[in-house]
């Protein structure tokens, strides 16, 4: 996975005990103090958090999620708790969120599994067994099916090589196999495209797509859409994308969750929540390259409130 631009650190300094005492102030007896949960949450870093919450119990007896849950409303609620919560035990939420009742969110298993490196997959793995009792794959064989579902499978394996190691032969070598698989076969050899889409490193991916397009004269999204459909097809062209520019993906899914007549909060929430150590940066940067504003002038209009304030200082690192 490519580093990321200016991830949350570590609050230096950081003194759980005061925290706790201020945070158990703004929230004790007639209203809430927003701002000082605001500023002390969005400043911490999701290991601080949950030493904050271990203390809070120990302190007042109280899990600090519910009692911000309680204390709070909205979309402010939703975020603040969201950044409560440990990250792979987060990620393990939002996967079993798009697999519970009836019907399954494939975006949303995308929208994780297409851009988690190794490390957090792994890790969302453990979490997910430990908070709901199975395993993820069998989540995923029992809600998903085809080659989706092998795609999937395979992103869960997280084997993706993480190195910048790049090779002009072998992407030459692939761009074939990729156009043989698709372009020059009667039907189409949807493995080949899983196992190489899912598994090479993004830089060694962007080589590919270059070779492919002297290959077949086109790109390989062209080629994917001419050959595929269904929730196989927005698997790999997530992973296209993602491959390509990872800020950019995150950028347009926020420009179309803060939409003219209605925002979609969970959705902005859900990048905030995951992306506010990783790559808020390459997020911003990418926003204003591609819409010409920057990502929190936007936000400052499209958002209002405590959830505005604290979405801010989310995204910004501030």
């Amino acid at each position: 996975m490519e580093s990321a631009k200016y991830p949350a650190k570590d609050f230096e300094g950081f003194d759980p005990e005061s925290d706790c005492e201020r945070l158990h102030r703004a929230m004790d007896g007639l209203g809430t103090d927003e701002d000082t949960l605001t500023g002390i949450l969005s400043a911490r870093s999701n290991s601080q958090r949950q030493v904050l919450r271990e203390t809070y119990l120990k302190m007042f007896a109280k899990d600090l999620i519910e009692h911000l849950s309680s204390e709070t409303s909205g979309s402010f609620r939703k975020l603040l708790c969201g950044l409560m919560i440990e990250s792979a035990s987060y990620d393990a939420k939002l996967l079993h969120d798009a697999m519970d009742g009836p019907g399954t969110d494939e975006s949303l298993l995308l929208e994780v599994l297409c851009t988690r490196s190794n490390s957090e997959i792994q890790a969302l793995k453990i979490a997910y067994k430990q908070e709901y009792g199975v395993q993820l794959s069998d989540a995923i064989i029992e809600e998903t099916s085809g080659h989706f579902k092998q795609l999937l499978l395979l992103l869960i394996k997280a084997t993706r090589d993480e190195t910048d190691n790049v090779s002009i032969s072998m992407a030459r070598r692939d761009a074939d196999s990729l156009y043989i698989a698709g372009e020059l076969t009667w039907g189409t050899d949807e493995s080949t495209f899983t196992e190489i889409i899912g598994t090479r490193n993004f830089r060694q991916l962007r080589l590919i797509f270059d070779e492919y397009i002297k290959t077949a004269q086109m790109k390989i999204e062209k080629s994917l859409q001419r050959e595929m459909s269904g929730d196989l097809l927005q698997g790999l062209l997530t992973l296209v994308q993602v491959a390509r520019d990872r800020g950019e993906y995150f950028a347009e899914k926020i420009k179309a969750a803060t939409g003219v007549l209605a925002n979609n909060d969970d959705e902005l929430i859900r990048i905030a929540v995951s992306q506010a150590e990783v790559d808020t940066g390459r997020i911003a940067a990418a926003f204003e390259r591609k819409f010409g504003v920057t990502l929190i002038n936007h936000l400052s209009k499209a958002l209002s409130g405590e959830y505005k304030n604290l979405m801010l200082a989310v995204l910004s690192g501030s």
